[in-house]
């Protein structure tokens, strides 16, 4: 797919050669670890815990450096090894702040021994979800995602794209666009690692490479 050069691309955010973000692990590490194909990458590992109904080690980036109504790239290529598991755990949250429903209108979970998108709704004051795309994990081996992202709280409006491993997917609904609310709150930030529910049991880790936030397909796209 031939993409024209862009004459104003603009990152927004990327990580850097300290660890990136803010980190929030109560029940992990995050640290560097060198990759034979990718030279430092950063991981995220987690601990069990016998009480409360989550484990959580990840970071948030982009902190107010969104807003609703923009359109970003966010890319990034992962590396993850989990239990197989039927409940949920996210290796990527788009999470919302102040007041909301929706909570994380999109995320990224590994259950099921698959990859799979959802996108989380105010629907008259309750969250619902819905499956935008999925496919199978493959137990440490990299992969390369990215997703094209319109914020909005109107339905209509918002919309992701999913790109994996070279190409534009297909997604659930038929079509290479899903259209939802993917904004809610007063401040939307992005937050990479691990989160699961508790009931989760065993080691995980999940690798990160060159996570990346820009509005251009070109900034953003996870090479190497």
């Amino acid at each position: 797919m031939a993409i024209a050069p862009a004459s104003h691309a603009t990152i927004i955010w990327q990580g850097g050669s300290s660890l990136p973000g803010y980190g929030t692990c109560p029940n992990g590490t995050i640290n560097w670890q060198n990759d034979a194909q990718h030279g430092n990458v950063v991981r995220f590992g987690i601990k069990e815990v016998t009480d409360g109904n989550s484990e959580r080690c990840e970071m948030a980036v982009a902190r107010r450096l969104l807003t609703d109504g923009m359109t970003v790239y966010i890319g990034w290529k992962s590396r993850v090894s989990a239990p197989t598991t039927n409940t949920w755990n996210y290796i990527l949250q788009l999470k919302c702040h102040g007041t909301n429903v929706a909570n994380h209108p999109l995320t990224l979970g590994v259950g099921g021994g698959r990859l799979t998108l959802r996108n989380d709704e105010d629907i008259n004051g309750t969250q619902i979800g819905r499956t935008v795309w999925s496919t199978p994990l493959q137990q440490g081996q990299w992969f390369s995602m990215m997703l094209k992202i319109r914020y909005s709280e109107n339905r209509s409006v918002g919309y992701v794209k999913v790109w994996y491993n070279g190409e534009w997917r297909t997604l659930a609904n038929g079509s290479t666009t899903h259209y939802g609310q993917t904004w809610d709150g007063s401040e939307n930030n992005v937050h990479w690692g691990i989160y699961r529910r508790s009931s989760v049991n065993g080691p995980q880790t999940h690798d990160l490479y060159r996570p990346r936030i820009a509005t251009t397909w070109q900034e953003a796209i996870p090479n190497g």
